[in-house]
């Protein structure tokens, strides 16, 4: 294997199974009690309310700017 072949399958492997960044249109449930100046307890129990009536859907894993993952939500279209 040349090391151009194994840069391709790193580049591959990191697309498929990476976890991709936050979107734009993305929040993080810690994200969403620090703008409303609520607990982070509280922004579960509304983001859950949120879901259960469809107003949010969450996206799965985010990788944020500081390199940890989070779960991400985002307004239903």
């Amino acid at each position: 294997m040349t090391e151009s072949e194994a840069v391709r399958i790193m580049h591959d492997l990191a697309a498929r199974y990476g976890v991709p960044p936050l979107g734009e249109d993305e929040f993080t449930c810690q994200m969403f009690a620090e703008e409303h100046g609520r607990s982070y307890n509280e922004a579960v129990t509304i983001i859950r309310r949120a879901i259960a009536d469809g107003a949010l859907e969450k996206v799965g894993s985010r990788r944020m700017p500081t390199g940890h993952t989070a779960t991400a939500y985002r307004a239903v279209k």
